[in-house]
């Protein structure tokens, strides 16, 4: 077994409780994956299997040329399937059985890297963290990173994508912090061994309350809010987005009437010339359909 880049936690936590083993696949680019990126085993086999599927067909689409770009595309798909169930058995059986709920915080985030596959970008490594460090508890929430390099192997800067915990209490913001400084000193120790100190932090925070700590926190670390930066403060608010679904996580609404900013591009040592939100706009004809629950953030970076 080679758990080389693999948090410790999970593959610790995967060894006691998993009836099989797992390993790391390397494909031709050298970049790092975890097979099943550890399936939680309270989840009914049938889920399980789903989960490893996606997680295969994901890694096939990851080594196939132009076909990459489709990673990106799984969460809408899960998306719709997941919205089409909960209607049906609304409909039938006068509830909402959500098949995917679990997906969200062990899987969604997983696909944040194989949007930046380009042809004048390498992966060279990719990495896994656990947010949580008891692996037991409910929010199976992950961090994953990954080393950019060009074509001629240069590396160029780290690439991390986020999500932490939902909660709208002062425990949720103790909690953020938590993984977020568990993130941050992840990425220290990362800038130190690469040699390379230039990163990429960005994701959904959930910063639900005011003046939540994770912010000072990544201030204190060297990073910049590329929109804060470009735009003198940061948007009045990235959720919701105006969405209407059956689904929607209204968790923190009824303290944030008017929204929240949730979502942030942290650079260290790059600099933002530009950006601005996307996905701000409804479907023409459609004020309840939305690109997501969330509004995007975008940002032109350059390097040093």
């Amino acid at each position: 077994m080679n758990n080389a880049g693999l948090d410790s936690n999970i593959k610790v936590h995967l060894e006691k409780t998993s009836k099989k083993t797992f390993t790391i696949m390397n494909d031709a680019s050298n970049v790092t994956y975890l097979k099943n990126h550890g399936v939680p085993t309270k989840f009914p086999w049938v889920v399980a299997k789903i989960f490893v599927l996606i997680i295969n067909t994901q890694m096939l689409l990851l080594k196939i040329p132009g076909l990459a770009w489709l990673t990106a595309s799984m969460p809408l798909m899960l998306e719709i399937a997941r919205e089409a169930l909960g209607n049906l058995t609304n409909k039938f059986f006068g509830k909402k059985f959500d098949l995917f709920d679990w997906y969200y915080v062990s899987l969604a985030p997983f696909f944040g890297v194989s949007q930046i596959i380009s042809n004048e970008f390498a992966l060279k490594e990719y990495d896994v963290i656990s947010l949580e460090p008891d692996l037991n508890k409910d929010h199976l929430g992950t961090c994953q990173r990954a080393l950019i390099s060009d074509r001629e192997g240069n590396d160029l800067f780290w690439f991390v994508n986020i999500h932490y915990v939902h909660f709208s209490t002062e425990q949720g913001a103790q909690d953020r912090l938590g993984e977020c400084e568990r993130v941050l000193n992840w990425m220290e120790k990362a800038y130190k061994e690469s040699k390379c100190n230039r990163g990429i932090l960005l994701g959904d925070h959930n910063t639900l309350l005011e003046n939540e700590p994770l912010i000072k926190a990544c201030e204190m670390k060297g990073y910049v809010s590329a929109f804060k930066a470009c735009n003198g403060a940061e948007p009045k608010s990235t959720w919701p987005s105006g969405i209407q679904s059956i689904f929607m996580d209204l968790d923190g609404l009824d303290i944030n009437p008017q929204g929240a900013c949730l979502d942030y591009i942290w650079l260290k040592n790059l600099t933002a010339v530009r950006s601005e939100l996307v996905g701000d706009e409804c479907k023409k004809g459609d004020k309840t359909l939305y690109a997501s629950d969330h509004v995007g953030i975008w940002a032109d970076v350059v390097m040093p």
